[in-house]
């Protein structure tokens, strides 16, 4: 991706790594917060895996809409908000539970050809309901980012 600008992260554990980026794709302008893991050729640095969601810049205020509606439904299982990719293709931005303990998620969802049913890909970010925090702050460095560039 070029001109690609990394705006923070946060350290999921000590193997993973969140992080905020933007940058353009195919003449479109894209946001990303997708997770990194340690290279294991290059100590120190951060190899960006497909686990994680890009929403075109002009989306990404339903992105800090949904995260921001997380704080106040963290005891349950619901879904925030969705937000259309292409046709058959939405984010997905909830809480979740899973063996007992409780996940904020941003996701990817689509839907196969005839069916009704939306099912979960493997583009995601899942995060204990104690990381919250963090997500919530680097949303808004992203925010933050987009207005410095005037890409509003």
């Amino acid at each position: 991706m070029a001109d690609e600008v990394v705006v923070d992260g946060f350290l999921r554990n000590d193997q993973e790594m969140v992080t905020g980026t933007i940058g353009e794709f195919k003449g479109k302008w894209m946001v990303h917060i997708r997770v990194f893991v340690p290279s294991a050729a290059e100590p120190g640095e951060w190899i960006r895996t497909e686990r994680g969601i890009a929403v075109p810049i002009d989306q990404f205020p339903q992105v800090r809409d949904g995260v921001k509606k997380l704080a106040s439904v963290v005891g349950s299982n619901v879904v925030v908000a969705r937000i259309p990719r292409r046709e058959r293709e939405e984010v997905r931005i909830g809480v979740q539970q899973f063996k007992g303990n409780l996940y904020v998620y941003l996701r990817l969802y689509f839907q196969p050809g005839g069916s009704t049913e939306w099912i979960p890909t493997k583009k995601g970010v899942n995060l204990h309901t104690g990381l919250l925090e963090d997500l919530s702050g680097l949303v808004g460095r992203i925010e933050a980012e987009i207005r410095k560039r005037n890409m509003e």
